[in-house]
């Protein structure tokens, strides 16, 4: 989401990822559970994803394109759903101090 735009989702898309997580699994506003709105700082991946990926894959050399690619396959492939459970917490605690601290 940019300056409080949706994003706009096709509807092969939609369809893509209910084939492969499930209705109840995806948040959006075109799904079931909704995504609050203006809320930019809830997504994980751009608070704590590509820091993560950028730290752990460069932390060694890569010799090239290939091995680039699989290492950062390999180290999202790493990623436990413990750890993508505990980031989206932090994150959504995080907004809730924010939101009561802003006022």
């Amino acid at each position: 989401m940019q300056d409080g735009a949706p994003p706009h989702i096709a509807t092969a898309v939609k369809q893509l990822l209910n084939l492969y997580f499930g209705n109840d699994r995806i948040i959006s506003r075109h799904f079931p559970t909704a995504w609050p709105l203006r809320s930019p700082d809830l997504n994980p991946c751009d608070f704590w994803l590509w820091g993560y990926l950028k730290d752990v894959v460069y932390g060694v050399p890569n010799a090239n394109l290939a091995e680039l690619k699989k290492s950062i396959t390999q180290h999202i492939h790493n990623i436990t759903t413990v750890i993508c459970y505990g980031t989206c917490c932090f994150a959504l605690s995080a907004h809730r101090r924010k939101r009561w601290t802003a006022y």
